[in-house]
């Protein structure tokens, strides 16, 4: 991905190029999947769509550039409490829309979070993104993602929904308060993802002293192993973080949470 400058409207883009290969049909369906996708929404914590560029040797992507790059680099030691709540109303948020057409984005983490100039945050990337309505329910294969953020139901074959982003969520929530995922501590692929098959996530308030056992308790409650045992929907999710929030840190907290 790169910066570009669009002719017919001069402003400045974000120009994803995709470069076609004899027999590459799946390919293409992910890329016409992914701006499908990305065309039909339209939310402020959603990256936009500006323009589908198709033809023999080249399909890409263009779209809205946000010169504050990804969320990524502004997490190194980790943010505090009320930042972190900033970062999930506004991906929480996105989320909610996406549910409401049925889409599920399968690589949520910090890399694939963007921010705007006032410090909020819009999603991209929806390369794995799928849609999953009645009668469309993924499973069966392993649909790509990000190992440390890595849904059980992704590594195991099992239905998908928006349950699954709701899990990368609860780790991401994890990282934004300590500075890293989970599991940190190793490099191999097929390790992480047994232990998110496995392994208990660690609690965040046993590695930040201090920290809300409320929060604690509402990130343990997206990282569960079982589907039905988290959240339902990106609605439900905020609904109680934005309780815990107003508790542990007064209803002016956001007056604190700029990035």
């Amino acid at each position: 991905m790169f910066a570009a400058r669009h002719l017919r409207s001069a402003e400045s883009v974000a120009f994803k190029e995709f470069r076609s290969r004899p027999g590459s049909p799946p390919e293409r369906r992910r890329f016409r999947t992914e701006a499908r996708i990305l065309g039909s929404i339209d939310h402020p914590h959603v990256v936009a769509a500006r323009d589908v560029i198709e033809d023999d040797t080249i399909w890409a992507l263009v779209m809205e550039l946000l010169s504050r790059g990804s969320l990524r680099q502004h997490i190194r030691s980790g943010l505090g409490l009320a930042q972190t709540g900033r970062v999930l109303e506004d991906l929480l948020s996105g989320l909610g829309q996406l549910e409401s057409q049925h889409v599920v984005h399968l690589d949520i983490k910090p890399d694939n979070l963007l921010v705007t100039s006032s410090g909020r945050i819009k999603i991209t990337d929806f390369g794995v993104a799928q849609e999953v309505g009645p009668g469309r329910e993924r499973q069966a294969e392993l649909i790509g993602g990000t190992p440390q953020y890595l849904a059980p139901e992704q590594a195991a074959g099992a239905p998908l929904g928006a349950w699954t982003d709701l899990y990368a969520v609860g780790i991401m929530a994890f990282e934004l308060l300590v500075g890293r995922p989970p599991f940190a501590d190793t490099h191999d692929l097929v390790d992480i993802m047994d232990r998110h098959l496995h392994d208990r996530i660690p609690r965040v308030c046993d590695v930040l002293p201090g920290m809300s056992i409320a929060m604690a308790d509402w990130i343990d409650r997206l990282v569960s192993k079982t589907p039905s045992d988290r959240p339902q929907s990106a609605e439900d999710a905020w609904d109680e973080l934005d309780k815990l929030l107003t508790e542990c840190l007064g209803s002016s907290w956001r007056l604190a949470a700029g990035l």
